[in-house]
C-alpha cells in the first residue's frame, strides 16, 4: 500500500497524550468535514477477592469524528486537527489495533483535509452515526478537542 497521511484530531495530536506514536513524521495543522461528539470509556481496575477497597474507576473521554455532508442550507461543519504525512503501513496498523478498529469502536476511512499546504487525502479514524447512537454519545459545540477540555 505503501505511505498514506493521516488526519489526527484528538488523542494523538501535537500536545495530546498519544501524540510519541507519530512524533517523528511531518504534520501540519488542517480540517476536514465533520462533527465532534465526545466518547466516555469507564475503566474498572482489576482487584482481588481479599482487596477490600474499592479502587474508583478511570474515566477517559475522547472524541469521536462524525462525517456528514453540508446541511440543507449549505452550512458545513469543521473539525480541527492535524494532518501527519508518510505514515507506513505498519503503523497503519499499530494504530488502527490502538483505535480499536478490531473491536468496532472506530472505522478508519478516506477524507478531504484542508491545511495551509493546499488539499490533501487522508486517512482517519471515524465512528458512524449508527453506533454513536448505540452508545448514547452527546455532540459538543467546538470543532477543536484540545478547545473542548
Amino acid at each position: 500500500m505503501g505511505k498514506v497521511n493521516l488526519f489526527v484530531y484528538g488523542s494523538l495530536k501535537r500536545g495530546e497524550q498519544h501524540h510519541h506514536r507519530i512524533k517523528d513524521l511531518r504534520n501540519e495543522s488542517g480540517r476536514t468535514q465533520g462533527t465532534l461528539w465526545e466518547l466516555t470509556i469507564i475503566c474498572h481496575p482489576r482487584t482481588s477477592d481479599r482487596d477490600v477497597s474499592k479502587p474508583s474507576p478511570n474515566i477517559q473521554k475522547y472524541p469521536v469524528l462524525i462525517q456528514h455532508k453540508p446541511s440543507a442550507s449549505g452550512e458545513t461543519k469543521w473539525v480541527h486537527g492535524e494532518m501527519v504525512f508518510g505514515v507506513s503501513e505498519e503503523l497503519l496498523q499499530e494504530l488502527d489495533r490502538f483505535e480499536g478498529v478490531d473491536r468496532n469502536l472506530y472505522s478508519r476511512v478516506s477524507v478531504i483535509v484542508l491545511t495551509p499546504s493546499g488539499r490533501h487525502t487522508a486517512q482517519t479514524y471515524v465512528m458512524t452515526e449508527d453506533a454513536i447512537e448505540q452508545r448514547g454519545l452527546e455532540p459538543f459545540n467546538r470543532d477543536s478537542w484540545t478547545s473542548h477540555r
